[in-house]
């Protein structure tokens, strides 16, 4: 929730809306845990997962 009330202050500055008519988002928490979420044009979420580094 943290990423998506982040991305309600901050306006639509980074999205982009995929051929599947959902937007892709991706946020920065707080603690720079970098966020991907997915969302319908209504504002729901589908679906939120942590962006993690290759080893």
């Amino acid at each position: 929730m943290e990423a998506y009330h982040g991305f309600k202050i901050k306006g639509a500055q980074s999205y982009i809306l995929e051929p599947n008519g959902k937007y892709k988002i991706d946020s920065l928490l707080n603690n720079n845990i970098q966020i991907r979420m997915y969302s319908t044009k209504k504002g729901s979420i589908t679906s939120a997962y942590p962006l993690l580094e290759k080893i």
